[in-house]
């Protein structure tokens, strides 16, 4: 694929009808050097239900109506580190990175997982905005809208101790945000062990049921998995994990090994469940979120106890109808099946060009 257009993007048509009108109104991470900006916004005027027409096919979420808070990342070159002698310039860092993360997002939205309760916030979409550059000069800069997620990363929520292990807040409980829905007027959250855990339960369930698509996730570290109590205007009543930032997310489709004859499709997608987590987790699958759950489980002769856990947790690792999960002894039948499938397409095809040549 050629680069992008200097100070353009690909494809992006200016005089759309398919528009949106956003506020911002605080940056929540970014500034110089900070690369993707990203920034807290209140959309002013949506586009006319006339020219979101195509959204229906899949490709995001239509964009919430006027008052509504989103976040929009925000991939300006211009705010990348200096790429002065780097053999690689500012200008395709940003445009890779928001094509990356931009598909990532598609993908699992038309997989129905985006959004309320899932591990990824809901996606509205990849735009683009034109902004000024010098004297009657101009540059598109791409952006994704996504919701906004009011929480902490579970990196915010702790401290380190001299090991680098994490160390929760447990001196009292964490305020998430301010409702009128709630008694005292805050939504409050302790972090006792058993709310830690719900939060690293769904972080496993949601990235079992990633690779069951297809998705690897090579960046899933504390300071990514956020906490947040709030769904759109709602409270809720329990944690809900949410992972953020998917530049590293690889699409195994999009991968050249994908590309290998009879590769096309990965082992974890052919069985008709996701993989059981006790398959794919371990304390030394997730030795950066040690401390969130004990930290004594990661000493020799203790790895046992998180894998007590995950049985307590997703349930024991069997293949029944009950089991929203299947182990790897189903994944190998199905790869089995797969091979004696394609060897039979090629017998057949020889087959063909013989009885061809013969006749």
């Amino acid at each position: 694929m050629p680069p992008p257009p200097l100070y353009h993007l690909r494809g992006f048509n200016p005089g759309s009808e398919t528009q949106v009108k956003l506020e911002i109104l605080e940056s929540l991470s970014g500034g110089v050097d900070g690369r993707a900006q990203v920034l807290l916004c209140k959309v002013i005027k949506p586009p006319p239900a006339s020219s979101t027409v195509n959204v229906g096919e899949g490709d995001h979420e239509p964009v919430p109506g006027p008052g509504t808070r989103i976040v929009a990342k925000v991939y300006d070159s211009r705010f990348w580190p200096s790429d002065y002698g780097a053999p690689i310039s500012n200008h395709k860092l940003a445009d890779g990175d928001l094509c990356c993360e931009s598909y990532a997002y598609k993908y699992l939205y038309q997989k129905k997982l985006t959004g309320y309760p899932h591990l990824t916030a809901q996606y509205y979409g990849t735009w683009a905005v034109t902004l000024p550059r010098g004297k009657n000069k101009s540059m598109s800069v791409g952006l994704i809208l996504m919701e906004h997620i009011v929480g902490y990363s579970i990196d915010e929520l702790c401290d380190r101790d001299k090991y680098e292990q994490l160390v929760p807040d447990v001196s009292a409980p964490i305020i998430f945000h301010e409702s009128n829905q709630a008694k005292d007027g805050e939504v409050c959250l302790e972090l006792t062990k058993e709310n830690r855990m719900e939060v690293l339960k769904q972080f496993i369930d949601g990235c079992v049921r990633h690779m069951h698509v297809g998705i690897a996730h090579n960046d899933a570290e504390p300071h990514n998995v956020f906490v947040t109590m709030r769904n759109g205007n709602d409270d809720l009543d329990k944690p809900r994990t949410v992972m953020l930032d998917h530049i590293l997310t690889e699409v195994w489709s999009m991968t050249a090994d994908a590309r290998k004859p009879g590769c096309e499709t990965h082992c974890l997608e052919m069985s008709s469940k996701p993989p059981h987590p006790m398959e794919r987790y371990s304390v030394k699958a997730l030795p950066n979120f040690a401390g969130w759950y004990p930290g004594h489980w990661v000493k020799p002769g203790n790895h046992k106890l998180f894998d007590q856990w995950l049985i307590e947790a997703f349930g024991p690792l069997e293949d029944s109808d009950d089991s929203p999960y299947c182990t790897f002894a189903v994944v190998r039948e199905c790869i089995k099946e797969k091979k004696a499938a394609n060897a039979r397409m090629v017998e057949n095809i020889k087959k063909a060009e013989d009885d061809k040549r013969g006749g």
